[in-house]
């Protein structure tokens, strides 16, 4: 079962980051949100990003036979929401397997899109979907990384 995970970190003194937590606890929870784990200790916050840093690997874990196109386009903050809520309308009406990763804090994310190499359909959907969100971020004064379309 896919389910959306959260990471959030926060930089400053130990009161600021406590109650930037409990802000963010509190948003979790009125989304419905659950297992919300958090973590001062240095081992325990690696432990947790290593995890964010190898989402990628279980994104083919789900498919290990599928390739992956992955998009990495950035927006000026005040778009990426709009950017990722129309992005993940595509998304989710693809029958290919989509994941967002996103980085709220620069405005930039990526998706991991899974699609059978074999599949001549599979792989045009792959494209439209990234040129849908590529196309989308310039037209919000965004990029697309490493700028090429």
């Amino acid at each position: 079962m896919q389910r959306t995970s959260i990471f959030h970190g926060t930089k400053g003194f130990k009161a600021y980051s406590r109650e930037q937590t409990h802000i963010v606890q509190q948003i979790v929870s009125e989304h419905n949100g659950s297992d919300f784990v958090f973590a001062e200790d240095p081992e325990a916050k690696k432990e947790l990003w290593k995890i964010r840093k190898e989402a990628l690997w279980a994104c083919f874990a789900m498919e290990p036979n599928f390739e992956a196109m992955i998009s990495d386009v950035c927006v000026p903050l005040s778009c990426l929401a709009e950017l990722i809520s129309r992005s993940k309308v595509q998304l989710d009406a693809s029958e290919l397997v989509c994941t967002v990763i996103a980085h709220a804090g620069d405005g930039n994310f990526h998706t991991v899109i899974l699609f059978d190499p074999n599949n001549e359909e599979h792989r045009r959907e792959a494209e439209r979907l990234n040129h849908f969100m590529v196309h989308t971020a310039l037209s919000m004064e965004g990029m697309d990384y490493p700028g090429i379309l």
